[in-house]
């Protein structure tokens, strides 16, 4: 039996506009601007129509109020909202306290999603007023209500400090897409999806596998699917579980420091003298093969008609030699920012 596509769910909005608005300045602290965010378990990515590349911050932060303040930066940027301050990014580990890494369901409070999108919209000057149109992405696994929750958060005038520059920003719409949606689209304005046949789009982030299945003409079929904590996290956690980490560290490791020895390559906790380098293939590919079989099973119905399996995310370029095994497999160009550029075009 053959299951109907289904008509992809349009992205919730909180008005009726234009779908892309060029950057215009109109006068010296007055700025028009079309802004893309999407908010990822590992990172942050944000670009504006007319830029040439994305913004990158890492999903750490901390409340730094009652300390003194570290160097900011455009990808460590401090916020001050509504009374609170957030420190976001790399520096948020020079405090020297907990840090809370923007995971999972904390994307659900949409309090900490606006100060997250706010981070991004840097003022190139004190006292500038941003007018804009936002579109951003959420977990396939959100509900509408938290959809709503989030555009009404969204929506609106927010007077806010970053980096030290005052900024006001009126946000006159939100689109609200499910995470690889843009993607999808990104890679078929590059050609990379058939004309037949279904495609699947595996999303290897820093908290979850996700997958969806598309028609010929851009459809999502059946229901996103998304397994948790089955992303990065899993993967640095698996090394964390590791005795000889545990024994020289003699404390329990810290996931995100972990995570970031795997994107940069060094396969090292921090600056220490601490690494799973040896191991990293034998554990990469138990994973990638488990994360990977559960997607296929989930859109078992769908696979004998799939003519493409794309991948993307934060986590893609690590298995490339693993996925480029497969015939039917590819690596979006740019996997780890397909999400957020996709959304220019969507």
């Amino acid at each position: 039996m053959t299951t109907e596509p289904t008509k992809a769910r349009k992205p919730r909005t909180s008005t009726t506009a234009n779908k892309t608005t060029a950057n215009t300045r109109t006068s010296a602290k007055s700025v028009e601007m079309f802004h893309c965010v999407d908010v990822g378990n590992y990172s942050v990515k944000a670009i504006s129509q007319g830029q040439a590349h994305p913004l990158s911050i890492r999903s750490l932060l901390v409340d730094p109020t009652h300390y003194r303040k570290q160097k900011h930066s455009p990808d460590s940027p401090l916020l001050l909202l509504e009374g609170k301050q957030y420190h976001f990014g790399h520096a948020a580990r020079e405090y020297g306290i907990p840090v809370k890494p923007l995971v999972l369901g904390d994307k659900n409070e949409p309090e900490l999603f606006k100060a997250a999108v706010l981070s991004t919209l840097q003022p190139g000057e004190d006292g500038e007023a941003l007018t804009v149109r936002l579109r951003v992405t959420v977990p396939n696994t959100y509900r509408e209500e938290t959809e709503q929750s989030i555009i009404e958060t969204l929506t609106g005038k927010h007077t806010y400090t970053v980096n030290g520059l005052n900024a006001t920003a009126t946000v006159l719409s939100v689109d609200v897409l499910t995470e690889g949606i843009p993607a999808y689209h990104y890679a078929k304005g590059l050609g990379l999806v058939p004309d037949r046949g279904y495609t699947l789009l595996i999303d290897i982030g820093g908290g979850t596998f996700n997958v969806l299945v598309f028609s010929p003409d851009g459809r999502v079929v059946g229901q996103p699917q998304s397994t948790h904590h089955g992303g990065g996290i899993a993967l640095a956690q698996r090394i964390a579980n590791i005795h000889s980490i545990q024994a020289k560290l003699n404390s329990v490791p810290d996931l995100s420091i972990i995570q970031d020895g795997i994107t940069d390559g060094s396969n090292a906790y921090g600056m220490l003298d601490v690494g799973w380098g040896d191991m990293m293939p034998a554990i990469t590919e138990e994973w990638f093969k488990e994360g990977v079989n559960a997607m296929l099973v989930m859109c078992g119905q769908y696979l004998p008609q799939v003519k493409r399996i794309l991948f993307t995310g934060g986590n893609a370029n690590l298995l490339r030699p693993w996925i480029e095994k497969g015939a039917l497999n590819e690596v979006i160009p740019n996997p780890t920012v397909a999400n957020v550029l996709g959304l220019l075009s969507v």
